[in-house]
């Protein structure tokens, strides 16, 4: 019925066509699909945690440093700013604690609506955009190692300044 070349044609074709699906759908050593994986959405699952918070206003104009905690959308924490003085040689702290709202897209941006509560009790509230910069896979989860955001309202502490925050994930 078939000859040897039949044969032979019948091999090299199959083979080559298996080895073009095999390139076509890269996969690791275990088998997943690679693509699958690099293309699964953050969700708000991805920021759930800890993270250390670093601002700087302006070119430099003043420090923030604090902790805030993201739990299911909700965000909560405190900071402390260094900021100019009165004098031109003076500095000054203020300390305010953060509550809140985070919402995630699938690309990694999102957007925090929150509000500074100061020990006078006076309030400012801010809205943050965000976007995931550094992340990792846990159980098949992207998890958010790094977030970068930039506030969108001016600063009223610091004369107007632009204000950007790193956040870097603590360890449970």
């Amino acid at each position: 019925m078939f000859g040897r070349r039949a044969w032979l044609f019948v091999v090299l074709l199959g083979g080559l066509f298996y080895g073009q699906v095999r390139i076509g759908s890269a996969q690791d050593v275990s088998g997943n699909n690679i693509e699958a994986r690099r293309n699964r959405p953050y969700t708000l699952v991805s920021v759930n945690g800890e993270f250390a918070v670093v601002s700087t206003f302006g070119a430099n104009v003043a420090r923030q440093l604090g902790v805030v905690r993201i739990n299911d959308g909700q965000v909560t924490g405190f900071a402390r700013a260094n900021r100019p003085g009165n004098a031109p040689n003076e500095r000054a702290l203020y300390s305010f604690t953060i509550t809140g709202t985070i919402t995630v897209n699938e690309d990694g941006t999102g957007v925090v609506s929150g509000t500074a509560t100061f020990p006078d009790g006076s309030t400012l509230e801010f809205h943050l955009d965000t976007l995931i910069t550094k992340a990792k896979e846990v159980h098949g989860v992207k998890v958010a190692t790094e977030i970068a955001d930039m506030q969108r309202e001016a600063s009223p502490v610091v004369d107007g300044q632009f204000i950007v925050h790193t956040l870097t994930r603590r360890p449970d």
